[in-house]
């Protein structure tokens, strides 16, 4: 017979993995080239976005609009860009692929240097704006296949690769790719991301480039909120005694560490700590009689599973025969 001391434990030992679980998978995100689709810096990128766009979109107004002298090297692809596109969808592009590959270079093991962040941003600017382009002389059909084929490619020169070769099956020409044009773009962007956001700096070693290394204040940004994340993560597993009768809205099913993550009404867990949800809360609690509905479920819960056998015997074949377990 197992016991409460047992089921503290097991509750303590599911936490700790969860946490643990996550920084494996953020840590296997940023090995990956994917840092910029974590959680964590998709909540940086929805901070600062609104102060990205808005600068990104005063240096595009001004490099578009009439002016003598001698003009930036830029020029004639942004006006094309602003032309082809429209200037919104030009910002967001810029925007978007500016926060891509800054946050992948801050978040890499290596250092970078700016010419080698702005050359992979440019590819990457150019190769979304063709894309679009090419997506309107081409059947809906063909584009949605273009899309699933380059989600399967995270490297940019796979992608790069995939997209030239589509490009010349269908004859297909844009503005002339030129590398030092794009990487000038990138260039001033990075600027702009750095003096916007204040999350990079640039710095130069002996005999080497200007490169670009996380301020102190994205280190502190991303350490506290990965911390707090982790806090918050939490694995649901059969209990191995009773589950805790439901007494409130906010009482049951776990013991110990897992049972703040559960509530006996589901919520979206962004909405938990606000006043409205509160507020409902308090008021359903307190006039609507939910001890039947909690009886009901409290009897549903004490039955036991039993483990299906044949089932696990399967799962121990698969694994010994070299199968993987789901995370």
């Amino acid at each position: 017979m197992n016991t409460l001391k047992e089921q503290l434990a097991l509750e303590e030992y599911y936490k700790n993995y969860a946490r643990e679980a996550f920084r494996i998978r953020i840590k296997k995100d940023i090995q990956g080239n994917r840092g910029d689709k974590t959680p964590i810096a998709k909540g940086i990128m929805s901070y600062y976005k609104d102060t990205m766009i808005k600068n990104v979109e005063d240096f595009v107004k001004t490099e578009i609009e009439p002016k003598r002298g001698v003009r930036r090297s830029y020029h004639k692809f942004v006006q094309r860009c602003v032309t082809d596109q429209g200037l919104e969808n030009t910002v967001m592009v810029f925007c978007a692929f500016c926060f891509e590959s800054c946050l992948q270079a801050l978040l890499a093991d290596n250092t970078f240097s700016v010419s080698s962040v702005a050359i992979m941003m440019g590819k990457r600017i150019y190769y979304e704006l063709a894309l679009e382009q090419y997506s309107k002389v081409i059947p809906k059909t063909r584009t949605k296949e273009i899309e699933r084929q380059l989600d399967r490619r995270v490297q940019t020169r796979y992608k790069e690769a995939f997209l030239k070769t589509a490009f010349k099956n269908e004859g297909f020409q844009w503005e002339d790719y030129n590398t030092r044009v794009l990487a000038d773009l990138a260039t001033q962007l990075i600027y702009i991301f750095v003096s916007s956001t204040g999350l990079a700096e640039f710095t130069s070693k002996a005999r080497r480039s200007e490169c670009i290394i996380p301020s102190d204040l994205f280190t502190k940004i991303w350490s506290t909120n990965m911390d707090k994340m982790a806090h918050r993560c939490t694995i649901e597993v059969p209990t191995i005694i009773p589950p805790k009768p439901w007494t409130s809205i906010y009482d049951g099913a776990y013991y110990g560490a897992l049972r703040s993550n559960v509530w006996f009404i589901r919520l979206a867990e962004y909405t938990l700590n606000t006043e409205y949800v509160r507020t409902y809360l308090e008021k359903v609690e307190r006039k609507d009689n939910l001890q039947y509905i909690m009886q009901a479920v409290n009897r549903i819960q004490e039955t036991p599973y039993k483990i299906n056998k044949r089932i696990l015997s399967v799962i121990k074949i698969i694994l010994e025969m070299g199968g993987e377990s789901r995370d």
